[in-house]
């Protein structure tokens, strides 16, 4: 399915950054029996439902001519991705250092799988953050399952 998600990648992105939005992601997954093309855009003041119909209509006609690489018909979903985003490109480790994020690990550490501290960013193949107690703690990103940015509700 990568050949699928290069090519809606190809056709959406440009079209996003024309918009003034970011391309962060496209997925193609299976929910409920049925196909989801899902494509996940961002924006410096925050995405909203107009930004995500109006994405949604201007690749609308250009997706047909990726139908025929699909066996089964999809629905198309644009959405954000979310006060608790998960970080994936490196660029986001950049964008997001001094934030907290909470790591999911695929082995335990100091009998953890879930540490949670402020990103200080990647620094070669780990994730550097600092912990609770100001100490950098370092995680190789191959042991990491998910960075997921912990919300901020301002309070």
């Amino acid at each position: 399915m990568g050949k699928v998600t290069d090519a809606v990648e190809a056709l959406a992105g440009p079209i996003a950054v024309g918009m003034g939005l970011e391309l962060v992601e496209v997925e193609l997954v299976r929910e409920g029996g049925a196909q989801v093309l899902r494509l996940c855009i961002d924006k410096p003041a925050g995405v909203g439902h107009s930004d995500c119909e109006a994405l949604s209509r201007a690749v609308e006609h250009g997706l047909d001519a990726i139908d025929a690489m699909l066996p089964e018909p999809y629905t198309l979903e644009v959405s954000s991705p979310g006060l608790d985003r998960v970080l994936k490109k490196d660029s986001e480790y950049a964008k997001y250092s001094g934030e907290e994020v909470e790591l999911r690990l695929y082995k335990a550490v100091g009998g953890r799988k879930k540490v949670t501290g402020r990103l200080v960013g990647l620094d070669g193949g780990h994730i550097v953050i600092l912990g609770a107690d100001g100490a950098e703690a370092r995680y190789e990103r191959s042991g990491v399952s998910s960075t997921r940015k912990v919300p901020s509700y301002g309070m």
